[in-house]
């Protein structure tokens, strides 16, 4: 390749923004995961305390 075919460098803003919405959307979904988790986690251990142990 030489220098004389090199395109010049282009900002997709398109996918940029796909992608930042992609990663908003995974970021809210994790924490409502995990807070689904915590709270499965702290009814488990106040119905039935010392079952983990």
């Amino acid at each position: 390749m030489y220098w004389k075919e090199l395109e010049d460098y282009k900002l997709d803003e398109e996918n940029y923004r796909v992608l930042k919405e992609l990663n908003r959307n995974y970021q809210h979904y994790m924490d409502l995961r995990i807070n689904q988790m915590n709270f499965i986690d702290q009814t488990i251990y106040q119905t039935f305390p010392g079952i983990k142990n």
